[in-house]
């Protein structure tokens, strides 16, 4: 069944991630060339504070969709959610705005363009996430690839077109905004045109805030690792060690999602829909196949790594001309704490199904907290090796956690076969 799905979505899902992944990684070094660690450092913390605010206020909203998976007949409920996550979006966009300005970040002397742009960012970012999940919601995964695939490229084409215009942060921000405003509206179309027509039970925006908040909290604090990371990197070691770490590991993560996300996203919604079925032993069966698969994938890289980790180290630091202390340190470090955060996508789907989020967001919290403590307490002597290593045993203390309760989930539903 699995291989099934995976030819069957999980193509698509890889085609529309390895494209936009492929010019992702190529992205990284031009705009690194073109703007400098510094400036490039800033702009990630912007991108990063912006991702935080887009899903915490409509994560609650995608996940629902792809858990309740509405029709044609909720139409109105999905047009008064979505306004809802927007102005969730504004609202908490000042405030993260307020504090990126008052904790000494460059705006040159000016706040209130750089909040429009902003503004911008958030608002497109809201749209492209919530007609993604939509999407995926109703399967159609050569749509997500579609859409994907025009985000990545408007998003490398624009800031580098506005470059030679413009060079200042705040233009490549609304360049960015702009992208995702056009691959969200290229996708609007094909939603409304995939919705179900079929009667459902009628569905409500407080029935999906109320399933999907703690799952929005759990993805806010996972957005918020790599923000908080860097906030820190600035705090002890300046903008252009955020450049630095932000362009390494943008570059390990999109080669990372390209293997695991694809299979993430093909199974998600196969799993909910066998799960409202009350097929549960076939979810749990379907999830388990899926992470023998993760395990083989990463033995297969592991091996790879020792055999020509030299080459990529080289490969790695020529093209984006930057240098450090002990770069194999950094590069393996950051290369686990991706792998790990993109598997823990998978591994806590039992609790996801079992509606225990608030488990997760228990467990998340506790990572977060070992991140920062241990940032606090290498990042002065280590520097980014101590910034990469703490990001991995936050990643392993999160997996050791939710496996303990996956667990407790296992037993209980082998014992209540239907």
């Amino acid at each position: 069944m699995i291989f099934n799905i995976i030819r069957e979505h999980g193509i698509p899902y890889f085609l529309g991630k390895s494209i936009p992944g492929l010019i992702g990684i190529i992205s990284v070094p031009v705009f690194v060339r073109l703007y400098g660690f510094e400036q490039y450092g800033q702009i990630i913390l912007f991108l990063t504070a912006a991702n935080m605010v887009t899903v915490f206020s409509c994560g609650w909203l995608g996940q629902s969709w792809i858990r309740f998976q509405p029709t044609k007949h909720n139409l109105g409920e999905i047009k008064k959610a979505s306004l809802l996550a927007i102005l969730i979006g504004l609202l908490f966009g000042t405030f993260s705005m307020l504090f990126m300005y008052l904790t000494d970040f460059s705006f040159n002397g000016k706040f209130y363009f750089p909040l429009i742009v902003y503004y911008v960012v958030i608002v497109a970012m809201i749209i492209f996430y919530i007609v993604h999940a939509g999407l995926q919601a109703v399967f159609q995964s050569k749509a997500v690839m579609k859409i994907s695939i025009f985000l990545s490229s408007f998003s490398f084409v624009f800031p580098v077109s506005m470059y030679f215009f413009n060079e200042s942060i705040s233009a490549f921000l609304l360049a960015y905004g702009i992208a995702y405003f056009m691959a969200a509206f290229i996708g609007i179309g094909i939603l409304l045109r995939s919705l179900p027509d079929q009667y459902t039970t009628q569905q409500s925006t407080y029935g999906w805030l109320k399933y999907g908040f703690p799952l929005a909290i759990w993805m806010t604090l996972q957005a918020g690792i790599p923000y908080i990371q860097r906030v820190l990197i600035k705090q002890f070691l300046g903008f252009e060690y955020v450049g630095k770490f932000s362009a390494l590991s943008e570059l390990i993560i999109r080669a990372f999602s390209l293997l695991v996300f694809p299979l993430t996203m093909a199974l998600q919604p196969i799993l909910m829909k066998l799960w409202n079925q009350n097929k549960k032993l076939d979810a749990i069966k379907l999830w388990r196949k899926s992470l023998h698969i993760l395990l083989w994938v990463f033995c297969f890289i592991g091996l790879l790594f020792l055999g020509v980790n030299g080459w990529i180290v080289d490969f790695t630091f020529s093209i984006l001309g930057v240098t450090l202390k002990q770069p194999l340190f950094v590069i393996s470090l950051l290369s686990l704490s991706g792998f790990i955060w993109q598997s823990n996508l998978l591994l806590h789907k039992p609790i996801e199904l079992q509606k225990e989020t608030i488990k997760m967001v228990g467990a998340m919290m506790i990572s977060i907290g070992i991140i920062i403590i241990l940032n606090i307490l290498w990042l002065n002597q280590f520097q980014l090796v101590g910034a990469a290593g703490a990001a991995s045993i936050g990643a392993i203390v999160y997996t050791v956690i939710v496996g303990m309760y996956n667990r407790k989930i296992l037993q209980q539903i082998r014992y209540k076969k239907p």
